[in-house]
């Protein structure tokens, strides 16, 4: 069975042409690890999900707004 979505190599600086155009180094690194989440799942886009995921796990202030309580394991559960 092949999978749902064809693999297609990753642009070697993590983003497809077009994107990540003026980000900052951070954020180029949280939409890449988005980007990287997404085709660990399987899906054909990148959307908001994969975006916090990527952000809570690069962020520590980011997660610290959350705090350590149950709303931060359901977001990254």
């Amino acid at each position: 069975m092949q999978p749902r979505i064809p693999r297609q190599p990753a642009p070697e600086d993590g983003c497809a042409p077009g994107e990540g155009a003026g980000l900052g180094a951070e954020l180029a690194a949280v939409v890449t690890a988005a980007r990287r989440r997404a085709v660990r799942d399987a899906d054909r886009h990148t959307d908001t999900a994969h975006l916090l995921h990527a952000l809570l796990e690069a962020d520590p202030e980011v997660r610290a707004v959350l705090g350590d309580g149950p709303l931060i394991a359901r977001l990254l559960g």
